[in-house]
């Protein structure tokens, strides 16, 4: 009898087992039949009413134009472009002065944007395309730049001077070039007394005692320069050379 029941129950199984395969095997054929070869999109809203996705545009890096450094004119390219103009010179040809005659404003053909003579950015940004333009006639040097500009000015008219340096040290007393500029910034003077070359004579071996300096000893032929430092006290300047200490000059300010 158990026996029988075994049969029964074991022949039962393998019919279940048989008709459920049976059922998997046809419906993978049923998907296969009805797979699509593409992929269905997700329906959406925009979809459903007709919209069209709006598509984000990358956005361009703007890059401003960079621009270019002002060429230096010639003596001839200015006296043609400005013939208003009272020019002095040395005898190797260099600029020296050049005053306004009348109405004549040279600005520089990169001067741009507004300009008032009590706004000292504008005064900085006007000089430096200015002398940019005349560092040819000036004979500026790349090796000996102008720098440590000082600025007055009025509601009328602003002077800017700057000084010749070599190497971030001062050259002293002269190398300066002064720039008076008109309220529509126009050059109405401009006097330089910069040196297109200068010899060293001396080495610094003395440091920190005072403002580091070029100090010009003589002027023909060729300009000659000590370094040496500056002190003031009480009005009483005096330039020490800084290899041995001697006293190159020595006055009192306070005298005019």
């Amino acid at each position: 009898m158990n026996l029988r029941l075994a049969l029964i129950v074991f022949t039962f199984s393998f019919v279940v087992v048989i008709y459920v395969g049976l059922i998997r095997k046809g419906q993978e054929d049923l998907d296969s039949k009805t797979m699509l070869p593409f992929q269905i999109k997700p329906l959406t809203m925009d979809r459903f009413r007709g919209n069209k996705p709006e598509v984000k545009k990358e956005k361009k890096l703007e890059v401003s134009p960079v621009k270019e450094a002002p060429q230096a004119m010639t003596l001839e390219g200015f006296r043609k472009e400005n013939p208003g103009y009272k020019i002095e010179q040395t005898s190797d040809g260099r600029v020296i002065s050049l005053v306004a005659m009348g109405e004549a404003t040279f600005r520089s053909h990169q001067a741009i944007g507004a300009f008032h003579p009590k706004n000292q950015e504008q005064v900085l940004a006007r000089a430096e395309v200015i002398l940019q333009e005349l560092s040819g006639i000036l004979k500026v040097s790349s090796q000996m730049p102008l720098a440590l500009p000082q600025i007055s000015s009025t509601d009328f008219s602003a002077q800017i001077t700057y000084q010749q340096t070599l190497e971030n040290i001062p050259v002293m007393p002269a190398g300066t070039v002064s720039v008076v500029l008109s309220s529509s910034g126009g050059v109405k003077r401009l006097h330089s007394s910069y040196l297109p070359t200068v010899t060293i004579m001396n080495h610094r071996k003395i440091q920190g005692e005072g403002k580091a300096v070029l100090w010009i000893q003589s002027y023909e032929p060729v300009a000659q320069a000590r370094h040496a430092f500056e002190t003031r006290d009480h009005g009483m300047q005096k330039i020490v050379d800084a290899e041995d200490r001697s006293i190159i000059l020595s006055r009192d300010k306070k005298i005019k």
